[in-house]
């Protein structure tokens, strides 16, 4: 997870029963002032998540997890953020995520 010097953010780790999940804000090199989320799940079948950044009760982006468990949404405003994991009979929140 290279990135500009100076921008990078420690990766945030999370657990959630069988799960890992590690992410972390860079800044978003193709969009100044914007920031990037790159995102590692690790546990069973990863690929079957949708990563879902919602912020106001309203979805912002989504992307899904490859099959390694990596995921990555470029262009986020600064400011608060909720994420959920969801695949079939199972989702991951995270609230209060705070993107500086």
């Amino acid at each position: 997870m290279a990135g500009i010097r100076g921008s990078e953010q420690a990766p945030r780790i999370y657990g959630a029963e069988e799960f890992q999940l590690a992410i972390q804000f860079q800044e978003d090199p193709e969009k100044p002032g914007r920031r990037a989320l790159y995102g590692l799940l690790i546990g069973d079948e990863p690929d079957a998540f949708e990563v879902q950044i919602w912020q106001d009760d309203a979805l912002v982006a989504h992307t899904p997890v490859d099959a390694h468990g990596n995921f990555s949404i470029s262009g986020l405003q600064p400011g608060g953020y909720a994420m959920k994991l969801i695949r079939p009979k199972l989702a991951i929140r995270l609230d209060d995520l705070s993107i500086e």
